[in-house]
């Protein structure tokens, strides 16, 4: 009865290391999934409004995200304006 007690520890206590184990395994993926996503990510210095053409210039490469909502009609559409194109590698 000891013995069947100890190993049911010894069993859970794994259990859990491994579950811990995947846990970060899992979270250490998803750091890497994001980075990696992240070098994908088009940069431009210039972008252009679809709704009504006004063009937002930065001074460095940026991703659209950066952009906002158009300060002159509010709309969330952008495009590359097709000058200062780089590929992050």
């Amino acid at each position: 009865m000891a013995a069947e007690k100890f190993t049911r520890r010894i069993v859970k206590r794994s259990l859990l290391e491994i579950r811990e184990q995947a846990m970060q395994l899992q979270q250490t993926a998803e750091r890497a999934l994001k980075e990696i996503a992240s070098l994908d990510a088009i940069r431009i210095s210039r972008w252009r409004c679809v709704h009504c053409g006004h063009v937002i210039v930065f001074t460095r490469p940026t991703a659209i995200e950066s952009c906002g909502p158009c300060q002159m009609c509010k709309g969330p559409k952008w495009v590359p304006d097709g000058e200062g194109e780089t590929k992050v590698d």
